[in-house]
């Protein structure tokens, strides 16, 4: 039997790393469409493996379930994983540290790659 409702199924082995982005904005759609871009580009990175995405953790106050629905959205129309973890956001991930270390790969995401998307 496979699925992710078996939990060994449900760790990541993917880190993706916006931790170098400021996403800082006085602006609140250009926060929103941050999620969207994300998404999408997180989809194309995992690369079919359970990915953990850390960086975000700074802004949990500010992201809303819109945000998460529109990150979602696009992730699943580039990604053939069948969820993700978001670092101090998702329920398992509130505490992200194990399932970090236990990744076999890591991805950076970075402004400039976020723009190409």
């Amino acid at each position: 039997a496979v699925g992710v409702h078996f939990d060994e199924l449900r760790q990541p082995s993917v880190v993706l790393d916006a931790s170098g982005i400021d996403f800082s904005t006085d602006d609140p759609d250009a926060f929103s469409f941050l999620f969207p871009v994300l998404g999408h580009l997180c989809g194309s990175l995992s690369d079919g493996d359970v990915p953990i995405l850390v960086g975000l953790e700074s802004y949990v106050e500010f992201i809303t379930k819109d945000h998460l629905k529109a990150f979602c959205a696009a992730f699943g129309t580039t990604g053939t994983s069948p969820l993700i973890h978001i670092a101090g956001i998702t329920p398992e991930a509130i505490e992200p540290d194990e399932m970090i270390v236990n990744c076999g790969r890591w991805e950076v995401i970075s402004a400039p790659r976020l723009e190409k998307t």
